[in-house]
């Protein structure tokens, strides 16, 4: 299920981060997926082997292949399909700086290899750019799925997570903390 997958996802972070002393895979941002290649999260993981890339696509899935930038990748060609996204503001962040694991977002259901969704107009992180929040309702027509940064994963209706909204203090994606 999507939210077993989650899960895997969320224990190959934290085998990562204890590898790479807390620290977080970089992001490749708004790239193709040819630039990719070690440079975010779902390509490190393969080049490393350590998950089965299967785990990246949510079996409630109605799209396949990998959308990075402006292109999608079809399945056959990326070798995978990617129905997740990913915390932008964890790019190469240590874990150490984060103060509250269980309300920040590491990875969730929808497309792009990142997302990144503000706290509030006026919020600290802005200088990152604008909401982009790749987020999906495939599970009931209104329900996400999302694992934290401390391993927990859970679904949340999801009315409330898309690129003209803010963040909430129980789910959101600074490392730091809310903006209040």
């Amino acid at each position: 299920s999507c939210i077993s997958n989650l899960k895997q996802i969320g224990l190959t972070f934290a085998i990562y981060t204890d590898d790479y002393n807390g620290v977080h895979p970089p992001c490749g941002g708004y790239v193709t997926l040819a630039n990719l290649k070690n440079k975010d999260w779902f390509t490190i993981f393969d080049e490393l082997d350590l998950i089965d890339t299967k785990l990246f696509d949510c079996p409630a899935a109605t799209t396949s292949g990998v959308s990075v930038g402006n292109e999608t990748v079809s399945k056959a060609d990326a070798g995978y399909s990617l129905n997740y996204t990913r915390n932008y503001y964890m790019r190469g962040k240590s874990n150490v700086i984060v103060k509250e694991p269980s309300a920040v977002i590491n990875v969730l259901d929808g497309r792009n290899n990142y997302s990144r969704w503000l706290c509030k107009a006026d919020c600290k992180y802005k200088s990152d750019g604008a909401n982009y929040i790749w987020t999906t309702t495939r599970h009931s027509g209104t329900n996400t799925n999302m694992v934290h940064l401390d391993g927990h994963a859970e679904t949340v209706k999801t009315d409330w997570v898309n690129a003209n909204t803010y963040a909430t203090k129980q789910h959101y994606y600074h490392p730091e903390g809310f903006c209040n």
